[in-house]
């Protein structure tokens, strides 16, 4: 287990334990054992919540002197692995990089002014993410637009009519028990292909139903305290934390073509949600996943990365929505404790059926085979010097890509693909083509 494992361990068993014991010890008598359940499980879920809270977001995480040593591509399997370019941003980068199979930096683009978080091509531009600010960027950097006043995070989809959909966040007033409680509101900006604002809705009036009464009282004795306290980004007042936004395109289950499917790591929930008539059609993973992020749709099914903050190891799955709140797991992928991110990261099922994992907390990615074989290896090799008698720091990754020219309309990135493709392949592509 390496360096960084060991101090989340360390940090969140005893913050989970007192949450626990505070739990029990505040236990209501009922008489319903079915509504006591329910209760239990909130309360749980909280202390799971509050002590994941207690961790600050790094750009950077310490490495063991072995780890050290790892940089770049460590394993490439040629003929197993999926051709293309694997495109990312790490935790300190302002510039969107470009990554070759041998992992050399082949390309850069430079969102002026911002940290990107992740960046994916948009018509022939890219759109990046980052320092709450969405903009679309052409491939020589130009800046066509950005919008900078929602405070966007974590992610964007583009929705059936071509429109970009933006995770943004607030601060709003509900009422509980009778009171106004300031909370960290998340919500959907939805903006033309130009960038125009065309509407906005958000999770206080879609999810207010489903959010726990222990996690209530919890951001109200948050409030109430005497610290000053703010409503405000991962503190208990952050009841969402909506990390992932995509779009469904087929129906399975309760889940129809046209759903917005989130995903939320407070929650520990995915949700399917109708946005004309504001409908929540599906929601699964409370007491399954914890502090899941980036699900997407493969077929007719979902993969999602299953953290698992407080299991100390991560899993990938494959599920099929099934009714309103159920789901069957039809697949996973799992590697403790090598495999392990306690949050952010994602999955991507490529088009040869590999899946190509972001392993964040650590700066990994890896792609897996079908028969969960190992088929490339990258560590980012951005690693900030060591003072004396400490270790070295690996700059994290957010979230990467591996895209092919198919899915890029940017000239360009075709001819750099097909630079670096041996004289055989370019005969087979021109063949398939």
């Amino acid at each position: 287990m390496d360096l960084v494992r060991r101090c989340r361990f360390w940090v969140l068993a005893p913050l989970l334990c007192i949450g626990l014991v505070s739990a029990c010890k505040s236990r209501p008598k009922q008489t319903d054992r079915s509504n006591d359940r329910i209760a239990s499980q909130e309360r749980a879920q909280t202390a799971r919540r509050n002590a994941a809270l207690s961790l600050p977001y790094l750009s950077s995480a310490p490495v063991s002197a072995s780890e050290e040593q790892k940089k770049g591509v460590i394993q490439n399997v040629p003929e197993r692995v999926f051709r293309g370019l694997t495109v990312y941003c790490d935790e300190r980068s302002r510039e969107l990089l470009f990554v070759n199979l041998d992992g050399d930096i082949v390309h850069r683009i430079r969102p002026a002014g911002i940290r990107c978080n992740f960046g994916l091509p948009f018509q022939k531009d890219f759109l990046v993410i980052g320092d709450k600010t969405i903009l679309r960027i052409d491939w020589n950097s130009r800046v066509v637009w950005s919008v900078k006043d929602f405070e966007a995070h974590h992610d964007f989809a583009i929705d059936g009519d071509g429109n970009i959909n933006v995770l943004i966040q607030r601060i709003a007033t509900i009422q509980h028990k009778g009171k106004p409680l300031a909370i960290n509101d998340n919500g959907i900006l939805t903006l033309s292909p130009d960038g125009a604002v065309l509407r906005s809705v958000w999770m206080s009036e879609l999810l207010r139903t489903l959010i726990p009464e222990a996690m209530l009282d919890s951001a109200a004795a948050y409030m109430a305290g005497t610290d000053n306290p703010k409503a405000g980004w991962n503190n208990p007042t952050d009841l969402f934390h909506i990390n992932t936004i995509t779009f469904l395109d087929r129906d399975r289950g309760n889940t129809r073509a046209g759903n917005v499917l989130l995903c939320s790591r407070h929650l520990d929930s995915l949700f399917a949600i109708d946005l004309k008539s504001r409908q929540v059609t599906w929601r699964w993973g409370t007491g399954i996943l914890e502090g899941p992020h980036h699900p997407t749709q493969v077929a007719a099914n979902l993969l999602v990365l299953d953290n698992g903050m407080f299991r100390g190891h991560s899993r990938l799955l494959e599920i099929e929505p099934e009714g309103e709140d159920d789901a069957d797991i039809e697949w996973q992928y799992e590697d403790p404790p090598e495999f392990f991110t306690a949050s952010r990261g994602g999955a991507q099922r490529l088009a040869n059926g590999n899946h190509f994992i972001t392993q964040a907390d650590s700066g990994r990615l890896f792609e897996i085979a079908p028969d969960k074989t190992i088929v490339w290896e990258y560590w980012n090799p951005n690693l900030t010097r060591a003072k004396s008698g400490k270790p070295a720091h690996r700059v994290l990754i957010y979230r990467a890509y591996r895209l092919a020219p198919e899915e890029v309309g940017a000239p360009e990135f075709r001819a750099l693909f097909e630079a670096g493709l041996t004289r055989a392949e370019r005969q087979q592509r021109s063949a398939v083509r």
